[in-house]
């Protein structure tokens, strides 16, 4: 019988799994390739082994289901009593005194109908809970089961006739029991989950209603169910779903001092169909699963950091090993991901994010990939040089620079070229420059490149050349004094770049000298004339001007005695007179040998 028990929990046990799975309607399909299809998105290309994993190894990384406060269940069932699976009507399903066993109790269908109202509490993963670790999500709790017949039955009419106090008209027996509990949960899917459940205890049971004689003894069952999850906002959540149950109750110890019943102890066998409603913390999915997700999806990079922060959260977790193995897998495989969206970039023309990708594979390749991510990278690197050189041959100097500064952080065999970069950037400023009129600030761009690469002397000195002769140009030109004075300094300037002047811009420049000196002498004249009408416009004689070749004397009649005398030389022949003046401006004036040689006003 119980074979039979068995074989039928099993088939209803399979259909509540696989029947929850939503199925094709396409009934030339296999019924293995019904019950068990994976969930294929259209446009992914799944890594190999996603089937099997999808079959076999579901939810492997979940986090376990830690407690089980409360779970309350509420049910019919039948009370067999013996043939198969004990639906057989017989009386054999307890035993009677001697003169009683001639006149069987067969309780009618209704009469074998029974409710049961079961309380299981406190049920812990023992596995988590002491050893932390998840081998299975297996729960022990304690049980509470109430169960009564709804609709009493007749005792057997001969009983009365046998001993006159077995005067009992109905049988309505109740069970109070107290067991352990152990259940073992299976989930595939996030909604729902198979439950498997054992209990064993000790039952007490009355036979006619309070005050009559009781029994009790050892009480087992077996129920196989599936939930349905509700999610909830808490830490915990709810599932709800049906059970199917066996049970069996062995009331082989009667208490019977009045001699009520002729029963000396009774087996019955419950079949039930109850509904449950839990309450559960934990039972999620983990990084582990998720990351694990994504590797078959061909993201190994988030696989990697998903499944490694996994290990770091659950070092015990039952399939912590086939987690580093995911992890190992994944890190053998980042680089061809990378190189793969590299690719999908470099083919959009997004250069940057590809060469991102192509350097990041690269670093994590082994050798056979490295050969061919450094061909791109460097054909990516000439391609980038030649529009940093466009830009430098367009007037684009200064951003021609930078990008050939971004390409040698990538690619340091370019770095040599830096050097050409900068000086042509200096040159091409200097010839803009030197078009606008510039010529010094374009001498010392020229000067400027050629310190940082000496090989440019000869290009150098061609501008050298036409700055010069521009400088020359101006000589014939200029009008007032104020330009005279620069194209004087120009002129100096164009003998120290080209070594000499021409004979004609050699008296050019010598006349200009001459004429400025002559300028500056009747400039400096005046000054000293002004000071000195300011110094004695208080005498009424007119004073007679101070001139270059007077003696000390002379001065001192005309100056009166300086501020401050500076001497030297023997018996101080040259001296250096000093006078101030009311406006603090000074008058200087130097004697060699006791004459006046020069006057400078300051």
């Amino acid at each position: 019988m119980r074979l039979y028990l068995s074989l039928l929990i099993l088939f209803f046990g399979l259909s509540s799994i696989f029947g929850a799975e939503s199925v094709s309607t396409d009934t030339t399909e296999s019924l293995i390739f019904r019950l068990f299809k994976p969930e294929l998105e259209q446009g992914v290309d799944y890594e190999k082994g996603y089937f099997m994993d999808r079959l076999f190894h579901r939810r492997e990384f979940h986090e376990p289901i830690r407690l089980i406060p409360v779970e309350l269940r509420y049910g019919l069932g039948y009370n067999g009593g013996s043939g198969f699976m004990g639906l057989k009507n017989s009386g054999n399903w307890l035993e009677l005194e001697s003169g009683a066993e001639t006149f069987p109790f067969k309780p009618g269908f209704k009469a074998r109908i029974a409710h049961q109202l079961e309380l299981d509490i406190f049920k812990i993963n023992l596995s988590n809970y002491f050893l932390k670790t998840s081998w299975l999500d297996m729960h022990s709790g304690l049980n509470i089961r109430y169960a009564s017949i709804l609709f009493p039955s007749k005792i057997p009419s001969s009983w009365p006739e046998i001993n006159s106090t077995w005067t009992r008209e109905e049988f309505s027996g109740k069970l109070l029991e107290l067991s352990w509990s152990q259940s073992l949960i299976l989930q595939r899917y996030e909604s729902w989950y198979a439950n498997l459940r054992y209990t064993y205890g000790w039952a007490n049971s009355t036979f006619y209603g309070q005050g009559s004689p009781t029994g009790s003894g050892p009480s087992y069952s077996y129920s196989l169910g599936a939930r349905y999850i509700m999610e909830s906002d808490q830490d915990y959540r709810y599932a709800i779903g049906l059970d199917l149950k066996y049970s069996q109750t062995s009331i082989n110890k009667i208490k019977d001092s009045s001699d009520l019943t002729p029963i000396r102890k009774f087996t019955l066998e419950n079949f039930g169909v109850f509904v449950t409603l839990s309450v559960f913390y934990g039972g999620e999915l983990t990084s582990g699963d998720r990351g694990k997700m994504h590797y078959y999806r061909r993201d190994y990079i988030t696989a990697k950091r998903q499944l490694e922060s996994f290990v770091a959260q659950h070092p015990n977790h039952a399939k912590r090993l086939r987690a580093e193995k995911f992890i190992l897998m994944s890190k053998q495989k980042i680089p061809l991901q990378l190189m793969k969206q590299g690719m999908s970039f470099d083919e959009r023309g997004m250069l940057d994010k590809a060469l991102d990708r192509y350097q990041r594979a690269r670093d994590l390749a082994d050798t056979l990939l490295v050969p061919v991510l450094n061909e791109r990278i460097r054909e990516i690197a000439y391609s980038e040089l030649e529009k940093a050189e466009s830009l430098l041959y367009s007037g684009r100097g200064d951003e021609a620079l930078v990008k050939i500064r971004e390409i040698i952080i990538w690619f340091p065999e370019f770095e040599d070229r830096i050097i050409f970069f900068k000086t042509q950037n200096l040159i091409q400023k200097g010839k803009t420059a030197l078009q606008y009129g510039f010529h010094f600030k374009s001498l010392n761009l020229f000067e400027e490149a050629l310190k940082i690469d000496p090989g440019l002397e000869i290009e150098i000195n061609v501008y050298r050349t036409q700055i010069a002769a521009d400088l020359l140009a101006l000589a014939d030109s200029v009008k007032d004094f104020r330009s005279v004075r620069f194209v004087i300094y120009a002129l100096e300037e164009a003998e120290k770049i080209i070594g000499s002047l021409s004979p004609g811009n050699a008296r050019v420049l010598t006349a200009l000298k001459s004429k400025m000196a002559d300028r500056e002498q009747y400039l400096l004249n005046r000054k000293i004339k002004n000071k000195i009408d300011e110094f004695r416009k208080s005498s009424d004689d007119k004073p007679q001007p101070v001139e270059l070749g007077m003696t000390i004397p002379q001065v001192q009649d005309l100056m009166g005695h300086p501020d401050e005398i500076i001497s030297q030389g023997k018996n101080a022949k040259d001296q250096l007179w000093i006078y101030r003046l009311e406006d603090r401006s000074e008058v200087l004036m130097t004697f060699s040998n006791y004459i006046l040689f020069r006057i400078e006003v300051e």
